[in-house]
């Protein structure tokens, strides 16, 4: 890993935001690469909003595309956690907080004869208060890894594997997947074909998992065996997306996989601490098997 990347990106330029952080930090990223002799460019994809895309490489030459999300979450006041193998259990996971306002704000004033529009009123300024409102300022594993990862892959292949690989660090991914919607609608000629390993939360977790839409499985498979060393500790597997509630940048695109990093409890395995305060893990040692993965993917597909 090159050294100092992921805490600068997950200290200095952690809280990307609003207009004016992500404008910092796509100006140190483009800054960073440049020193590096690798081409950058801002692509502007409208969706609902204007996105700003980061793109890294030649992506008309590309055969394989790395991409994260580089926009942070607001904070949500309740933990909330994805379960990988459970739909139900996931959905449950996710909205216990707002079934608990209902009851709260809702349902049990109305015996004390407050009025309904008084009750709706609470409820709104609530939510917005926990979902919409604050900027969360502890973003490690949400998703600081997946850009250290991007831009650390960015870095390792850029002299021999220029011509097959791009990378995009996408926008706006936490109001509903909308930098990554505008590009694959804007590049849908250049991107058809293209394995898209997206790359969300790879830093808290010891089981790596590559969740895999169908038309991706075997790419998934491949490079999940990709591995040139033992990361004492670490697992990796290849799975289809199955009963996983949880959406990310790969999801706008057919041959396209997440890669994740979980952690196993006794319900499964799952993702937490996102999007809160309780964010603050990040390993490098995630980081290196993921980039490890991909570069010796890549090589081995550049000499079949």
């Amino acid at each position: 890993m090159k050294e100092g990347l992921a805490k600068t990106i997950g200290s200095t330029y952690g809280v990307r935001n609003s207009r004016r952080q992500k404008d910092t930090f796509l100006k140190w990223a483009q800054q960073m690469l440049a020193q590096e002799g690798i081409a950058t460019t801002i692509s502007v994809d409208p969706c609902l909003v204007r996105n700003r895309n980061l793109v890294i490489g030649d992506l008309s030459q590309a055969k394989t595309v790395v991409t994260a999300h580089y926009d942070t979450p607001k904070t949500i006041f309740f933990p909330i956690a994805i379960y990988l193998d459970s739909f139900w259990l996931s959905l449950l996971a996710q909205v216990w907080a707002v079934l608990l306002l209902i009851v709260v704000i809702m349902v049990l004033p109305a015996f004390l004869g407050v009025p309904f529009w008084a009750r709706y009123a609470v409820f709104l300024l609530t939510l917005a208060l926990f979902f919409f409102v604050f900027n969360n300022r502890k973003n490690l594993n949400d998703n600081s890894s997946g850009v250290a990862g991007v831009l650390e892959c960015a870095l390792r292949c850029h002299k021999e594997r220029r011509n097959d690989v791009a990378f995009v660090l996408f926008d706006n991914e936490e109001w509903g997947l909308l930098g990554s919607a505008g590009f694959a609608k804007k590049y849908r000629e250049e991107m058809r074909g293209k394995l898209v390993v997206n790359l969300d939360c790879i830093g808290a977790g010891d089981e790596i998992v590559l969740v895999s839409k169908k038309e991706a499985l075997e790419d998934a498979k491949e490079l999940a065996a990709s591995a040139m060393r033992e990361y004492t500790g670490k697992t990796v597997t290849a799975q289809l997306s199955g009963n996983m509630l949880a959406m990310s940048d790969h999801a706008n695109f057919p041959r396209s996989m997440m890669v994740s990093a979980f952690h196993r409890d006794r319900l499964g395995r799952k993702l937490c601490r996102i999007h809160s305060w309780r964010d603050t893990v990040l390993e490098e040692k995630n980081m290196d098997l993921v980039c490890d993965l991909i570069t010796e993917y890549l090589r081995k597909k550049s000499i079949q």
